[in-house]
């Protein structure tokens, strides 16, 4: 996949830049394979993954990755894509990264 240099792509509809497809994003949450198991009791609510986000979660192994990156195909360089991966995996580490992020108020 070509790359391309920091912030030399237009913004996105919020004044952002480079938003997807940099490196995979590391999310707090808890993988699993449907959130569909939820429900209603889901709608409207942060997704935080089982156990509420918690540091470890009985019977759960992955954290969600975000965004694609520049290591897969453009196809997964969207906000929307996820994938689960384990933590302990270093040896895949050349492409992911992080966000800092903070709760918005009401």
């Amino acid at each position: 996949m070509p790359t391309a240099d920091v912030g030399t792509k237009a913004p996105g509809v919020y004044g952002l830049y480079d938003m997807a497809g940099n490196s995979w994003e590391w999310t707090a949450d808890w993988y699993s394979p449907s959130f569909k198991v939820c429900g209603d009791a889901c709608r409207g609510k942060n997704p935080k993954g089982p156990c509420g986000g918690k540091g470890s979660c009985p019977g759960y192994s992955k954290k969600v990755l975000k965004s694609g990156s520049w290591w897969w195909p453009a196809s997964y360089a969207r906000g929307s894509k996820r994938r689960a991966h384990i933590p302990e995996n270093f040896p895949e580490y050349h492409h992911f990264g992080f966000r800092c992020a903070k709760d918005a108020d009401n």
